[in-house]
């Protein structure tokens, strides 16, 4: 080994010893140590925070939903039929298969009275 190889690898090795790993930042133990949007990756070393594949980041503002990595207005369009309603999710009008009816007048235990 010549000495301009030897104090190449004496500088290397150096620089690696130096190195350290532990405070990268995007390092995690819990999904609850990453940004909104994204997820502690435990399968890696270190695990990292990262961002599922079709995932938005950053999260998506109020009022508007994550389809296939885009953020899209949460409101159906065109608007949904009175047999169908809007899911959230995906920003597809879904038939309803399950009636739902919620009283909200007269409380529980009262009464209108003889004509409504």
């Amino acid at each position: 080994m010549t000495r301009s190889s030897a104090i190449l690898c004496l500088a290397a090795t150096a620089l690696l010893a130096g190195c350290k790993v532990s405070g990268l930042s995007g390092q995690c133990t819990a999904d609850t140590e990453c940004a909104a949007g994204s997820k502690c990756d435990t399968t890696q070393s270190p695990a990292l925070c990262v961002i599922p594949q079709g995932a938005c980041f950053p999260a998506c503002a109020s009022g508007f939903s994550c389809v296939s990595g885009a953020c899209v207005a949460a409101t159906c369009t065109p608007p949904c039929t009175a047999n169908q309603v809007c899911d959230p999710v995906t920003v597809v009008c879904k038939d309803v298969t399950v009636a739902s009816v919620a009283v909200t007048s007269p409380a529980a235990q009262a009464f209108l009275g003889l004509n409504v």
